[in-house]
């Protein structure tokens, strides 16, 4: 029979849970000499409502609370004070004895909040040890299981995590600069390309995931196109990303080209609008798509088209009410800063990846290659170097992407 992991006597309790939260406590410390050994991320297991049950917890502050008290006797009254030794703890999970044929099953929730006095200990020495190596390996033959690296705790142990439980939630790895964030995410990638079904896309906002280091089996390496790759055929063939304008939707247009506050921005976003869907709607002509499409339609269009007929609204003449005279046209000299913001984006190399499209990215069978490249049945990880990408329009580039990924 597997031992218990967790068995305590009440001699050996540090403390009693004097507050209690719904996922922290604090505890009251019953010496000096045990306060003076605790240490911040210490875990400590409190007694639970439930038998056979101890909540982990992990310490999170210590201190020294001053209490006001007044002793009263026959002459006079006397102000003092006394102190005693307090801990914050924060629940980190439950460890159980038994749960079903299982022994020392520890889960990362808390199914009842220990009560007030409940008697608290340490977790050192071979215990620590046991729990955290009892952690590991119910983590390491789970289906999907990562190894992080070994806990500071005990430095014997491997830290796992479950990739099923990962991936299936929103996460965030955080710390201070040189804490190994990117190492971590580094050892995270690599074995998630060697699970079998694997399929992921990582944005690499620096450049620090497409070195040759990076290179091996179930990873594949993507750029963004930079201005030397402008002129490169097949690029999807060679690992080039190019991200066409007429990907964008009408809210990621307006975010990249419309200055709101520009006294004439309504006039110019309406007209721009209505310009690119009668584009996109010669584009469609004679097909099932015809009639159906919106402006946020992912149809392929001619940008340097709409900027001529821009051009043409903002210099345009009307018939005046005299015979034979001219007035401003409704947009005459509404449109100048539009058109001028456009041309330069149209002219930016740094902002190619977007706007100098060959003839390839300009047909509209481009959109389900480049949707293959990303999601392909195969699977792997799919590392996109966006280190060349202007920093003011990374956050759309990334969003666009992250769209047509999640739409498809």
């Amino acid at each position: 029979m597997e031992s218990i992991v967790l068995r305590y006597d009440k001699g050996e309790s540090i403390g009693s849970i004097n507050s209690v939260d719904t996922g922290m406590a604090t505890a009251i410390i019953d010496s000096d000499d045990v306060l003076s050994q605790l240490q911040i991320n210490q875990l400590i297991a409190i007694q639970s409502p439930k038998s056979g049950r101890y909540i982990i917890a992990m310490i999170v502050k210590i201190y020294r609370k001053a209490t006001d008290m007044t002793l009263n006797d026959d002459e006079d009254e006397e102000d003092t004070s006394s102190a005693f030794n307090q801990v914050r703890l924060v629940f980190v999970g439950e460890f159980m004895d038994k749960a079903g044929e299982q022994s020392n099953v520890f889960r990362r929730n808390v199914s009842a909040v220990p009560s007030i006095s409940a008697l608290c200990y340490k977790i050192e020495g071979t215990r620590l040890t046991d729990l955290m190596q009892t952690i590991s390996n119910k983590l390491a033959t789970s289906i999907s299981p990562l190894a992080i690296g070994k806990y500071t705790m005990d430095e014997s142990s491997i830290a796992y995590m479950d990739g099923d439980k990962l991936f299936q939630r929103h996460a965030a790895i955080v710390g201070s600069t040189g804490s190994g964030k990117s190492f971590c995410v580094a050892c995270i990638v690599e074995q998630m390309a060697k699970l079998k079904h694997s399929n992921a896309i990582l944005f690499d906002i620096h450049g620090e995931y497409s070195s040759t280091d990076f290179k091996i089996d179930g990873i594949k390496q993507y750029k963004i196109a930079t201005p030397g790759d402008l002129a490169t055929s097949e690029k999807l063939n060679n690992n080039i990303l190019m991200v066409p304008y007429w990907l964008l939707n009408y809210e990621e247009m307006q975010a990249l080209l419309l200055d709101r506050s520009d006294q004439n921005a309504p006039n110019q976003a309406m007209i721009f609008s209505r310009e690119v869907l009668a584009e996109k709607e010669k584009g469609v002509e004679g097909t099932i798509y015809e009639h159906l499409i919106t402006v946020d339609s992912p149809v392929a269009y001619d940008l340097q088209t709409v900027l001529t007929r821009l051009k043409s609204k903002d210099e345009e003449m009307v018939p005046g009410a005299r015979a034979g005279s001219e007035k401003l046209g409704p947009y005459n000299g509404k449109l100048t800063r539009f058109n001028q913001r456009l041309e330069n984006k149209l002219s930016d190399k740094r902002m190619g990846f977007m706007f100098s499209l060959q003839t390839e990215e300009k047909s509209q069978n481009w959109l389900k290659d480049f949707a293959r490249v990303l999601m392909k049945a195969d699977g792997g990880v799919k590392v996109i170097d966006m280190s060349e990408v202007p920093s003011d329009v990374l956050p759309l580039v990334i969003g666009l992407l992250a769209r047509i990924v999640f739409t498809v």
